[in-house]
């Protein structure tokens, strides 16, 4: 059975969350991500362990997503860490502070550390998802990160020379190599807490030397790593439907050579309606190459959202149609 489920965030009420989780289950969904923002996390953690035990009440697997933390992982959400550490924040190769944690920053990664602590002892999560691990990127000039003092000083050790204002080939690999480390210690910690927990890990699809990543087959080979991921938004990206099933493949074939589950996110914000109807052929495709986990970003089309769909009802109510389809074999 494929795994079928969406991201879920912004209700922290329980009366409220029980009638979505009706809705969802009807919907076909067997699992969700939890997007936990820092604020959330600072001040309702103990409602957030009620929520996740409904979720699991009602037969529903839960990933914890930490969303947006230090905008090094995916999200709208705000990052109070950004807000209090200035001096902990990347910076760009013209010298400006970029709004993101240094994936190189003890003090940042011991703040991860400490969460994940955390939520593997006090919630009955079933895994973390780790969303687009990335270096600040602004598409429209050449700037990149991380050139803080932090990375220079690493950079130096390990190359014997300076670091560059240039993004040269040894600046490429110790950018994608800082990621790499960052994640093997978040996975290594989530596996001593507890072993049966899931790691995912979703990378951007797009393999972008300002991103940080570029080879998906070493994220494939980190340790404690369960899933891997990607979310091939066509509609967002620009980008036609092939390459959606180009990436989707990828996948697949990536994970399966290091014995690993895949999962692939399919576009419920921001989508024009007239490509709502694609959402099937996507799923479909998925199905044929053997995914095994579909999921979509985010419960109800980002109703109310300023990234709404175009038509958000129209846009929940066929993905619910479309994953009954599949859960009753008629895909």
């Amino acid at each position: 059975m494929i795994e079928t489920g969406v991201s879920y965030y912004g209700c922290l009420f329980r009366d409220h969350i029980k009638k979505d989780i009706i809705e969802l289950v009807d919907h076909g969904v067997t699992s969700i991500v939890l997007a936990v923002s820092e604020y959330e996390m600072s001040i309702w953690v103990d409602r957030i362990k009620e929520i996740i035990e409904l979720f699991k009440y009602y037969g529903l697997k839960v990933y914890w997503d930490f969303w947006a933390w230090g905008k090094v992982f995916g999200g709208e959400a705000t990052s109070e860490y950004l807000q209090k550490n200035i001096k902990h924040r990347q910076v760009r190769s013209n010298g400006e502070i970029a709004p993101a944690a240094c994936f190189n920053d003890r003090d940042f990664v011991n703040y991860l550390l400490v969460s994940i602590d955390q939520v593997a002892e006090e919630t009955e999560i079933d895994g973390f998802f780790w969303d687009e691990p990335s270096f600040y990127n602004l598409p429209q000039d050449d700037a990149w990160a991380c050139l803080c003092k932090v990375c220079q000083t690493k950079f130096k050790e390990e190359f014997g020379y300076p670091m560059p204002k240039e993004l040269n080939d040894d600046v490429i690999k110790f950018r994608e190599e800082s990621i790499l480390r960052f994640l093997q210690e978040l996975l290594a910690r989530v596996k001593e807490n507890n072993e049966k927990l899931k790691n995912i890990i979703c990378v951007l699809p797009e393999k972008n030397p300002k991103i940080g990543i570029i080879n998906w087959d070493k994220i494939a080979k980190l340790s404690g790593l369960d899933v891997l991921s990607s979310d091939p938004y066509w509609p967002i990206f620009d980008k036609s439907f092939e390459w959606y099933k180009d990436v989707t493949t990828e996948i697949k074939s990536i994970a399966s050579r290091y014995n690993l589950e895949s999962q692939i996110w399919l576009q419920l914000f921001m989508l024009p309606e007239n490509e709502v109807h694609r959402l099937e052929d996507a799923i479909v495709f998925a199905k044929e190459v053997g995914i095994n986990s579909i999921f979509a970003w985010p419960f109800r089309a980002a109703e109310g959202q300023i990234i709404a769909s175009e038509n958000p009802e129209k846009t929940w109510r066929i993905l619910g149609k479309i994953y009954k389809k599949l859960k009753m074999g008629e895909i």
